[in-house]
């Protein structure tokens, strides 16, 4: 019950502040946001026992957010 009300909580506190950041900046950086957010769940996760640490999951996240950066055009590919 308790984890389903800070999952309520924290759905709604980050599509807040997405919103707020789409409506002043751009989709761009909301899509940073969203990253910083898989981001904290995951460490939250780990702490607090809800999920294994694998370290495998760290090159994911690199390349999670490489395809976000890539897909954004924040960062350019010479070749394509």
């Amino acid at each position: 019950m308790l984890m389903s009300l800070v999952t309520i909580f924290d759905i709604a506190f980050f599509n807040y502040f997405g919103i707020s950041v789409t409506k002043y900046a751009s989709a761009a950086q909301r899509s940073t946001v969203d990253l910083l957010r898989i981001l904290s769940v995951w460490i939250f996760s780990v702490i607090f026992g809800l999920e294994e640490f694998n370290a495998l999951q760290i090159p994911g996240f690199i390349v999670l957010a490489a395809g976000f950066a890539i897909y954004n055009e924040m960062v350019s590919i010479p070749f394509a």
